[in-house]
């Protein structure tokens, strides 16, 4: 899976534990800010018109701190890598705003 591109960003607020991914299960920790988990997933299952990526990505959340992601049998790769996509740009938009 394209989980790496959200490791591989380095980002000091989400964080993901590859070695923990053993199964279509991927967990994502949020730290050190106002930033909670369903905010986040509030904004990855939002299509805006400004969006690089138009697509809407459903995640769940065990607590305020940690989403958590599932693929299943009729998730195609391809449909992965665009989710990735959209997560790795809100990220990035979260990111920019905390930083403000």
């Amino acid at each position: 899976m394209g989980y790496r591109a959200i490791s591989d960003l380095d980002s000091p607020i989400f964080k993901v534990d590859l070695k923990s991914v053993q199964t279509n299960i991927l967990i994502m920790r949020l730290e050190g800010t106002g930033i909670v988990a369903r905010d986040f997933q509030q904004r990855i299952a939002e299509v805006k018109d400004d969006d690089p990526v138009k697509v809407s990505v459903r995640a769940s959340s065990r607590d305020s701190n940690f989403v958590r992601f599932v693929t299943y049998w009729e998730i195609t790769d391809e449909d992965v890598d665009v989710a990735i996509q959209k997560i790795v740009f809100v990220i990035k938009e979260l990111e920019n705003k905390s930083s403000k």
